[in-house]
């Protein structure tokens, strides 16, 4: 396994500039697995690192490569390092699409990591802050009292029989008592005998009849 310099220079930058915390943690804890390795770099049985420590001295313009971009000097390592040992099968791991065009355009192999092999996202910087204000918030309002209204008998709830002031039929009946005698109920009224005059006694008979129904709804409403 070749690790390049541009590689190392890609992980240093990171470690001191991402402007993510848990990218620059993760990128300095690889940094310091890296620096451990270089002294036993058998990482497992088969697996050895091998650094290249030197950025690559083709001709980066005849190779259509800008140096100045950082995955044109990684393809140009790999192709330097084919050229100079064409024994070896180079391959480039990689899950970026484009540089694994630019890999492939020039003849060099490139294989997608798994991603079982990927590492969780994790939480963001503004995750992590939201959720230990959230904490602090939380602490702070435990610390507040809450208080709790009881009662003599130490329970919550008062139960209160309600009960009236006043007597309603001391209230009410004097009172009913003056509107009848304001309004006083109408008596039945006895139609006289008309009998001698019978179209007189038809037409009496008549006015005697709503008389009387006004009569009863009278004393009704009185009652009301």
């Amino acid at each position: 396994m070749v690790i390049c310099a541009v590689f190392l220079a890609e992980l240093d930058k990171h470690k001191a500039e991402h402007q993510t915390k848990k990218l620059r943690k993760r990128a300095g804890d690889y940094a310091s697995w890296l620096a451990r390795a270089f002294d036993q770099p058998s990482i497992r049985q088969g697996v050895t690192l091998r650094f290249l420590p030197n950025e690559p001295m083709l001709d980066f313009k005849s190779h259509g490569l800008d140096p100045r971009t950082p995955d044109d000097r990684l393809v140009a390592a790999a192709i330097e390092l084919s050229s100079a040992e064409p024994e070896l099968a180079v391959s480039v791991i990689t899950a970026d699409l484009g540089l694994s065009l630019k890999f492939r355009s020039r003849g060099i192999t490139v294989m997608k990591p798994p991603e079982s092999a990927r590492l969780p996202d994790g939480p963001t910087d503004e995750e992590l802050e939201v959720r230990e204000l959230r904490k602090q918030l939380a602490t702070y309002a435990n610390r507040q009292p809450r208080p709790i209204l009881t009662f003599a008998d130490g329970g919550s709830i008062l139960l209160i029989e309600q009960q009236s002031l006043i007597d309603e039929l001391d209230f009410v009946t004097p009172r009913m008592d003056k509107v009848r005698k304001k309004f006083p109920y109408i008596g039945a009224t006895e139609m006289p005998n008309l009998s001698s005059y019978p179209l007189a006694t038809q037409i009496g008979s008549n006015l005697h009849s709503l008389t009387t129904s006004y009569d009863r709804a009278f004393n009704i409403d009185v009652d009301r």
